[in-house]
């Protein structure tokens, strides 16, 4: 589905400028390593032998500092990319045409309805792109797979750009923009988290 083709090619773009930062902050690192090393050894061979252990420690410390540093500088540069990605792909997906738009919500719906009696929470702008008979075609299918078909409509501020809240008195979905990418932007942190910091010291 195109929803799906365009929010992989989101986490491909993500996790691809997420590997050029993390390349380039690395390079720095390795930079800020060499001469912190350089330092130190220029330092310690012109001290008495007592002084170099103390040299060593303190360019222990600064090493460790450079690399603590050369991480926050990734992890702030990533978390901006992510956000200026996700940022992006939220405007794309609320501009949605809206044969798109009513597709992607039939399918969410047939998907999460239980009972066929829910009431269909959807915002006061979905009011053009959404009609009754819109609505029936999805009571119809429900019939279809044996359940009641009988979803009605109810439109209010729902707080988000695309998607519906399903509430029956037993339970709640919502489903929007919104949750999908922020559950996705989750899953990109946590994967480069895991690049920055698993197996470093």
């Amino acid at each position: 589905m195109a929803l799906e083709k365009l929010l992989a090619g989101i986490q491909s773009e993500a996790q691809g400028e997420a590997n050029r930062i993390i390349a380039e902050a690395q390079k720095e690192a390795d930079r800020i390593l060499q001469t912190a090393r350089q330092q130190a050894e220029a330092e310690a061979a012109g001290l008495r032998a007592a002084k170099i252990s103390q040299c060593r420690s303190k360019a222990e410390q600064q090493i460790a500092g450079a690399k603590l540093e050369a991480r926050k500088k990734i992890l702030h540069a990533r978390q901006e990319e992510i956000e200026n990605a996700f940022d992006a792909a939220l405007q794309e997906l609320a501009q949605l045409p809206p044969d798109r738009y009513r597709e992607w919500m039939r399918q969410q719906i047939i998907t999460v309805c239980e009972s066929g009696e829910e009431t269909l929470v959807v915002s006061k702008e979905d009011q053009s792109r959404l009609s009754n008979s819109w609505l029936k075609k999805i009571n119809d299918e429900l019939r279809k797979h044996r359940k009641k078909g009988a979803i009605k409509f109810r439109f209010e501020d729902t707080g988000f750009s695309g998607g519906f809240i399903l509430i029956d008195p037993q339970y709640e979905v919502v489903i929007s923009f919104e949750e999908i990418l922020q559950t996705m932007k989750g899953e990109i942190q946590s994967r480069v988290a895991e690049v920055l910091f698993v197996g470093r010291k």
